[in-house]
């Protein structure tokens, strides 16, 4: 009843006005109801559903998986029973005729089993039961070879009790490999370094911004200091330089846009290699955006969970939400057969005519893939229809007549009609396409059997992206963002000026910190030092004693400073330290290192997020691992910054 109607039909039905009335009113109101439910659906231009056939179909799927998935419960508590009654024997049968029953039914992979066999043997590892916990381990990544917790465990328990390096070493391989093997830990360790590569470039290049402001932003305020008035107090000059460096701050309005103004008013005074660093950070901001928005609309597509099932699904792992993934992606993209045939593969043993069905609709959908027409031959040929099955395989061979699953399979049913010649050169023909892969069929595939061409995950990885991603990451395009847009304006902002002024004379004393300039009184001789601490270096005439001893005590003083600001920049983020003593760059790619692994230490749920819920490590293990290396390995004095010396750069 639609929301409109229980609202009129409520007080009618409480509160006639008499029993008659009563009676029509409530009929009127429900025959008017009724109408409006049977006919709302055209009225708001809703599409139609599905046929009833069709619906049928998928509920006798649903309702066999959810049969399949009884059997593997059954076979599984099974084995349960006999391990609590201490019937090891028995509970390896059953063990061994559930991975045989799995084989039957063409499931490859079951990722719940296998995560229940861990967590079993994990149980068993506490109980001391050492020998059941290695039972429990292995029969996990026989449920699932991708299972690394599984193989992890099994290798450590072994090695507790006294096997071999020969026996464990494979074992601890094999769970490094699996953990990433899967192509969905793949695709969320990929999208995870994109994201946190982003923001380890923005951070690294605000604190590196900061460092080049604080260096730079004296000398910037002299600049201004020289165009007032010099009849003004100096202090008064001094105190104007800084009020028109520091005004963009006391305007909130502008929020983070204030950042891209001082680094435009900062490349006349910086020098080159710090100058090309703020071109590059102003690109950086400009290309930020739209880099993050592809990255977050692929990760948000790929990371749907009929996207996943899809994968896990090609990949041959059973879920008993796996139909109804691939119904909605189906649903979603009704031009596309990929979906159609993956639900093929999962029920064809169970529910022949339903695959049949899907199929004809995928090679409808796309006549010129010959996979399709084997594949509707395989399940026709598995129902002892091998004549419609033949037909369906010369369909293939029409599409494409080098296709060496339809020859071998087009053999095989020549081969049960007794057709022995023409299988032969059926067969000769495939040897010539591919003998390797004629070879494996032979050996894989049983005397009356069939074989199933590879629909693997790259298909559905390529289906994916097209249906799922790329959409999202076109609209992540348009229209330019406002930080883009004004990112590009301080760009070219900033190249103008950077032709137009080159670089302003004004600049920071490398011995004293002093901002001067050539238009200072008596510094026009500076060679990067001001007058009076050229006078004193040099040891020439000019300084008075005391005059000397000041100098000298201020040079002390900046230094000093200057060292110990390095030292925390370095100590507290690797890279700063660089920066501050004149390599921007090899400072900025440090800094940013340090930040990309710093993000993958203190965010491990985000950086590398655990995709099962049974793990070998502690998500976040390696990149605090890599992060305590790495500011080791940047402490050693071929990384640390140069030391502020007299001579030296400040």
């Amino acid at each position: 009843m639609p929301p409109g109607a229980r609202g009129a039909v409520g007080p009618a039905l409480r509160r006639p006005r008499s029993g008659a009335g009563r009676s029509v009113i409530a009929a009127a109101l429900l025959m008017g109801a009724s109408a409006w439910a049977s006919t709302g659906a055209q009225d708001r231009n809703a599409p139609p559903g599905p046929p009833a056939p069709e619906i049928a179909g998928a509920r006798a799927a649903s309702a066999g998986t959810g049969e399949l998935l009884n059997e593997i419960e059954a076979r599984w508590w099974e084995r349960r029973r006999l391990l609590a009654e201490g019937d090891r024997a028995g509970a390896a049968r059953a063990a061994l005729e559930l991975r045989q029953f799995l084989r039957e039914e063409g499931i490859a992979r079951i990722p719940a089993f296998a995560d229940a066999a861990v967590l079993e043997g994990r149980e068993a590892e506490r109980e001391g039961a050492l020998s059941a916990a290695v039972e429990a381990f292995r029969l996990g990544h026989e449920l699932d070879d991708r299972q690394a917790a599984a193989w992890w465990n099994e290798a450590r328990v072994r090695l507790w009790t006294g096997s071999g390096i020969k026996e464990v070493v494979p074992l601890a391989g094999r769970a490094v490999v699996a953990r990433w093997q899967p192509l969905w830990s793949r695709w969320v360790f990929g999208f995870d370094l994109a994201a946190a590569g982003l923001a380890a470039l923005f951070l690294a290049g605000l604190a590196a911004f900061a460092v080049l402001f604080a260096a730079y932003a004296p000398a910037l305020a002299h600049e201004i200091e020289e165009r007032t008035p010099r009849a003004w107090h100096p202090a008064w000059r001094r105190t104007a330089g800084w009020a028109a460096v520091l005004a963009p701050a006391a305007v909130v309005v502008l929020g983070p846009w204030i950042l891209l103004i001082w680094l435009v008013a900062l490349v006349p005074v910086a020098a080159p290699p710090a100058r090309r660093l703020l071109f590059a950070l102003a690109a950086l901001v400009a290309l930020l955006d739209p880099a993050t928005g592809l990255v977050a609309a692929a990760a948000r597509a790929l990371a749907s969970p009929a996207a996943r099932v899809a994968v896990e699904a090609a990949e041959g792992s059973f879920r008993p939400d796996v139909l109804a993934m691939l119904r909605e992606l189906e649903l979603e993209h009704p031009d596309d057969p990929l979906w159609k045939v993956l639900q093929a593969r999962m029920i064809a043993a169970r529910h022949p005519e339903r695959a049949v069905a899907l199929l004809r609709a995928a090679i409808e959908d796309d006549p010129s893939d010959p996979r399709l027409h084997v594949l509707l031959g395989n399940v026709l040929y598995r129902i002892g229809k091998s004549e419609a099955a033949a037909v369906e395989y010369r369909a293939a061979l029409d599409t494409d007549p080098a296709d060496v699953h339809a020859l071998f399979n087009l053999a095989q049913v020549e081969l049960a009609d007794f057709e022995f010649d023409q299988a032969e050169q059926l067969l000769a023909e495939a040897r010539r396409r591919d003998a390797e892969l004629v070879s494996r069929l032979e050996e894989e595939v049983p005397e009356d059997g069939v074989a199933d061409p590879e629909i693997g995950v790259r298909d559905v990885a390529r289906g994916l992206i097209r249906d799922e991603a790329l959409p999202g990451m076109r609209a992540a395009l348009h229209p330019a963002s406002p930080a883009t847009l004004a990112a590009l304006l301080a760009l070219a902002a900033a190249a103008a000026i950077r032709v137009r002024a080159g670089r302003l004379p004004s600049r920071r004393c490398r011995s004293c910190g002093r901002a001067f300039c050539p238009r200072c009184h008596a510094e026009a001789e500076g060679d990067g030092n001001c007058a009076a601490c050229t006078q004193l270096l040099t040891r020439r005439e000019g300084l008075a004693p005391a005059a000397r001893e000041r100098q000298t005590r201020r040079i002390d003083s900046h230094l000093r400073r200057v060292r110990r600001t390095r030292l925390f920049l370095h100590t507290v983020w690797p890279g700063l330290g660089q920066v501050h003593d004149g390599r921007p760059w090899a400072g900025y790619l440090l800094a940013t290192l340090w930040a990309f692994l710093l993000l993958g230490a203190l965010f491990p749920e985000g950086f590398m997020p655990a995709v099962r819920t049974v793990e070998p490590w502690a998500p976040g293990t390696p990149a605090r691992v890599f992060a305590a290396l790495f500011w080791i390995a940047v402490q050693m004095p071929r990384f640390r910054p140069h030391p502020a010396a007299w001579r030296g750069r400040s």
